[in-house]
C-alpha cells in the first residue's frame, strides 16, 4: 500500500454501531464507515484481512462482527 493510501484507512476505534438497529442495517453501518472491511487501522496499526476458505467470508465477518460488536444474525 502506498504511503497516501495509508491515509484513506478508517481506524476501527472510530466506529459506532447502534446496536438497536436490525442486523442487516448494523453489517451496512459498519461496511459505510470502515469503507474496506480487509484492509484498516486499528488504533494506529494497519490490519489486512485475507481469508484461508475455511469458512465463507459471510461467516467469517458474522464472527467478527458478532465479538466485535455483539452482532448477531437474527
Amino acid at each position: 500500500m502506498k504511503p497516501a493510501d495509508a491515509e484513506k484507512l478508517v481506524d476501527i476505534s472510530s466506529i459506532r454501531v447502534d446496536l438497536g438497529m436490525p442486523y442487516e442495517e448494523r453489517v451496512k453501518s459498519y461496511l459505510s464507515q470502515i469503507g474496506n472491511p480487509y484492509r484498516y487501522l486499528d488504533h494506529g496499526f494497519t490490519v489486512t484481512c485475507s481469508f484461508a476458505g475455511e469458512c465463507s467470508l459471510e461467516d467469517c465477518l458474522t464472527s467478527y462482527l458478532s465479538e466485535k460488536y455483539g452482532m448477531q444474525k437474527a
